[in-house]
């Protein structure tokens, strides 16, 4: 809204000035014109310009939260449909895990492969660490631009597991 005063602010004012300085309508049309890129220009560098400033100082809220785990295992998930001779299929990988409840019991669980990745340690027990990240939003942000992915939800998932867990090995078939 504020970029588009801009710009027909711009766009008056450069037509009223050069209006008194050319006689000829085409030199003042092409003015006007050019006016027009003049501010056209000037109002997106100064969207840009407030939309990072604004994106780059978004506070964030963060929870970080681990669960034990006490035995994992991967597996891939094939889904799909076929109708007469055609089709689709679809396959997502999956970390599946057992992580110890509260009363002794052991829940299974499962998380997308994607979404993780696995550090290797000895000095930690094999755990799952969940960071979400949460960004704050406030009516001034939404004004400049909007709802955006930059609002969205992340979560950064860490799998620590026992060194040695990942078996290296390079093979071409």
């Amino acid at each position: 809204m504020l970029s588009v005063l801009i710009l027909l602010g711009f766009f008056v004012v450069w037509g009223i000035t050069t209006k008194y300085i050319y006689k000829d309508f085409g030199e003042f049309f092409i003015s006007l014109f050019l006016g027009f890129l003049l501010g056209l220009t000037f109002s997106l560098c100064s969207f840009a310009a407030v939309y990072t400033s604004i994106v780059a100082l978004l506070p964030n809220v963060t929870n970080t939260y681990s669960i034990e785990i006490v035995s994992l295992k991967d597996k891939s998930s094939i889904e799909g449909s076929f109708v007469l001779g055609s089709g689709t299929i679809k396959d997502k990988d999956y970390y599946i895990y057992y992580s110890k409840t509260q009363d002794g019991g052991y829940k299974r669980n499962k998380i997308e492969a994607e979404n993780v990745t696995i550090y290797q340690t000895n000095k930690e027990t094999p755990k799952l660490k969940f960071t979400d990240i949460t960004p704050l939003k406030n009516e001034t942000t939404e004004f400049w631009i909007g709802e955006t992915e930059i609002f969205t939800d992340q979560t950064d998932v860490k799998l620590i597991v026992p060194e040695n867990t990942i078996i290296e090995q390079f093979k071409l078939e």
